[in-house]
């Protein structure tokens, strides 16, 4: 399968592809963006807090657990955000906490109204990248040279982490981004900057349902 360039990706169909990611998913698992909410206090999640604070039914619940990340008492523990270590080091307030993958540090402050700090390293060279982003957009970055792989097409929510996250990373130069995504031939990929991912991911969620739904939890 062909790879893509940024300059080969047109942006108003990739947002259109997200788009219809996202409200496949909403349709198909309610609950995503409270959840987000509800692990970025830091606690594991049972199932009769989730189906009570979000007033899902046992069915719902299930989808949002087949999904997610749970630990041996099978309380629920990532789903995005994650309580497990992952290379995506994710802080609000004094929150020590990881994401599943670079989109997700850059989008989830949409969602928590609150500044992220973010380390994560180049998958490539290893070197540590640094990043603020608020609810505004992207802060800092350091280094400046920064972009992310992100995918272009989707795929089915359930396998998210493997066409989705584990291909999206951050990388600190275009030149370590390259050589990425010319090895990933499996997925079509583009490179964009970490502004340009926030943008992107602003657009799909910033309209209805999702604004009440984040408004109001």
């Amino acid at each position: 399968m062909a790879t893509h360039t940024q300059t080969e990706i047109n942006t108003s169909k990739l947002i259109e592809n997200m788009t219809a990611f996202a409200d496949r998913g909403h349709a198909q698992v309610p609950g995503m963006l409270q959840v987000i909410k509800l692990l970025s206090y830091g606690q594991p999640l049972s199932r009769a807090k989730v189906a009570k604070e979000l007033e899902l039914d046992s069915a719902q619940v299930d989808r949002l657990w087949r999904i997610g990340e749970v630990n041996e008492k099978g309380d629920l523990v990532g789903f995005g955000i994650s309580l497990v270590p992952t290379p995506h080091r994710y802080q609000i307030k004094d929150r020590g906490l990881y994401v599943w993958c670079a989109a997700d540090a850059i989008m989830f402050s949409m969602f928590l109204k609150m500044r992220a700090f973010i380390q994560s390293p180049d998958p490539i060279s290893g070197e540590r990248i640094n990043l603020v982003v608020s609810p505004n957009g992207v802060e800092s970055l350091d280094p400046k040279t920064t972009v992310i792989s992100h995918p272009t097409e989707t795929e089915g929510l359930k396998n998210v982490r493997r066409w989705f996250c584990d291909a999206t990373h951050f990388f600190a130069s275009h030149e370590t981004a390259d050589e990425y995504v010319a090895n990933r031939q499996e997925i079509q990929l583009t490179t964009l900057s970490a502004q340009e991912v926030f943008e992107i991911w602003q657009k799909v969620y910033d309209r209805e349902p999702y604004v009440s739904l984040v408004a109001n939890r």
